[in-house]
């Protein structure tokens, strides 16, 4: 099976982000209470959690909106 290079760099881009955003929220180990955001797979949407500040995983935006660029790409954008 062959693909163009948009399509392997899609199919790429598709596979980092599974990775990213399957991971469970995850509030760290320490106690701040950090507003962040996370991508709720079994919802479909970025959602707010509060951050401990240390550990955690890769699916911990800053802002709502950095979750939604990431987790919610527009399809035109991706080729």
């Amino acid at each position: 099976m062959f693909f163009s290079l948009s399509e392997a760099l899609y199919l790429s881009f598709l596979k980092d982000l599974m990775r990213r955003y399957t991971f469970p929220k995850f509030v760290g180990v320490c106690k701040a209470m950090m507003v962040r955001y996370f991508f709720n797979v079994q919802t479909g949407y970025c959602e707010l959690f509060l951050y401990g500040g240390c550990g955690g995983n890769r699916n911990n935006f800053l802002t709502l909106e950095d979750c939604r660029q990431t987790c919610h790409p527009k399809a035109q954008s991706l080729w």
